[in-house]
């Protein structure tokens, strides 16, 4: 998260996952709470579910380099915070809302099964215990009893599942805010098609027919290497490699027509840079 979320974003990101997803509503009300108590930077519940939801994809999509990444959290995390103020907040309130995230990624990890998952989560205590060590108690009283009443083996439970399916909530909630209306205009209708021309960034699916035109590869080919087609396109768009490569093995269906429209959104961009790239890509659908 290197931006702060606008109000009407924190708004889509509450309808879609407070009625249903058990991991947001452990934090929501003791985010909210804390929200309250500070008067300057004020992390919404939102802005720590995406936060540490990112940090949960990334260890998913590559266990094996989350400890050296996640090393120096807090640290990161507090640099980053204070990049985004533009209140000139007390130093209390920046180290108050990065030990809140770096608690809630330790309860996370906590409720893993498996080496890697308890070594972070004893590593972010390690880094609350010696960046911010008064905070412990005072996210506990905060945080513990939402916890307790959605029941630990539950919240466990999930978790669990969560690290070994093919969710990407990161992305999900990108993909979500990316395609929200413009500033003054009515909310899209839910047709069940992916956004018109226009949004600012590419959706995974849109991502993977851009590479596609332009690599001139076939996701159907036995020689397109899957996974470092994932990894590319990973690498430029900033999106999990693994929420790509789920996307590239659900496949691509060109006689969709939510597919049709993304075809024709890529292609409208693609005019910009080549008229003529943007017709073929538009005559290999048709």
């Amino acid at each position: 998260m290197k931006n702060r979320l606008r109000r009407r974003e924190r708004e889509a990101v509450r309808s879609k996952y407070a009625a249903t997803e058990c991991l947001y509503r452990m934090m929501g009300k003791g985010a909210r709470e804390l929200e309250k108590q500070m008067g300057h930077f004020r992390l919404a519940a939102e802005e720590v579910f995406l936060e540490v939801m990112t940090m949960a994809d990334r260890v998913k999509e590559d266990p094996g380099a989350a400890i050296g990444e996640y090393d120096g959290w807090w640290n990161t995390l507090y640099c980053d915070y204070r990049d985004m103020d533009t209140a000139d907040s007390p130093e209390e309130e920046l180290r108050l809302a990065t030990s809140e995230t770096v608690y809630m990624g330790m309860l996370l990890m906590g409720m893993c099964r498996g080496r890697v998952y308890s070594n972070l989560a004893s590593a972010f205590m390690a880094q609350l215990t010696e960046n911010h060590p008064e905070s412990i108690d005072r996210l506990t009283c905060l945080f513990m009893p939402d916890v307790w009443k959605t029941g630990e083996e539950r919240l466990k439970a999930r978790m669990q599942d969560y690290m070994e399916n093919d969710e990407w909530i990161s992305d999900e909630i990108r993909d979500l805010l990316e395609n929200l209306p413009a500033e003054g205009q009515p909310p899209l209708p839910d047709t069940g098609k992916e956004p018109a021309k226009g949004d600012s960034q590419f959706t995974n699916r849109q991502l993977i027919i851009l590479f596609e035109s332009l690599m001139e590869v076939s996701l159907s080919s036995q020689y397109t290497n899957i996974k470092a087609l994932a990894r590319v396109i990973s690498k430029v768009s900033g999106r999990s490699e693994g929420s790509i490569r789920t996307c590239i093995n659900s496949g691509i269906d060109y006689d969709n027509p939510s597919v049709k429209n993304d075809v024709e959104v890529v292609a409208g961009q693609l005019d910009v840079l080549d008229a003529g790239l943007a017709q073929r890509l538009r005559n290999n659908v048709e």
